[in-house]
């Protein structure tokens, strides 16, 4: 009896640890997980470089699932709740638009994202041509007219000294 026991012990443990370390807890497509699984790639368009961050929810909790993205494959593991996030960076990825594709059993679904050429910056400060627009009145007329008034004023006044000046000796 001691000898049966330890034989299906011994089987069911090594059952249990040949099976694909997903298919232990249960990640395959056997109904554990929500049909509504999400993926997400955040930002939707990214520098050729930077990172996009894939996020997901619905898959099977406490499992590895593959993410394709371009040539290559990233794993990303699910919590307790079915959530996943990863952050990937897109150097290497094909500029234009891109999926990633994650897979866990029979459940794959895909998000599109879009990679940019770098921001081009300028290498020299902008040439500034023409001038501002003239908003208000011409003041140089107006000062222009004043400098004449007082200078008749004082032109005025001497003469009217001197025509009193000649007025008094006669």
């Amino acid at each position: 009896m001691l000898v049966v026991a330890a034989l299906l012990l011994l089987t069911v443990a090594t059952a249990f640890f040949s099976l694909p370390a997903n298919a232990q807890a249960g990640c395959t497509a056997s109904g554990t997980y929500n049909p509504s699984a999400t993926i997400t790639v955040t930002p939707t368009t990214v520098v050729q470089g930077g990172s996009v961050t894939i996020t997901g929810s619905g898959w099977a909790p406490n499992c590895t699932l593959s993410i394709a993205l371009g040539n290559g494959t990233v794993s990303a593991t699910t919590d307790a709740n079915g959530k996943f996030s990863i952050v990937v960076s897109t150097a290497g990825l094909a500029l234009g638009s891109n999926v990633a594709t994650a897979t866990q059993g029979s459940l794959s679904l895909s998000s599109a994202f879009t990679v940019v050429g770098s921001a081009v910056t300028p290498t020299t400060a902008p040439v500034s041509t023409g001038s501002l627009p003239t908003t208000g009145s011409n003041t140089s007329v107006l000062v222009s007219g004043a400098l004449g008034l007082v200078a008749i004023g004082g032109l005025l006044v001497l003469f009217a000294r001197k025509r009193r000046g000649a007025d008094l000796a006669a």
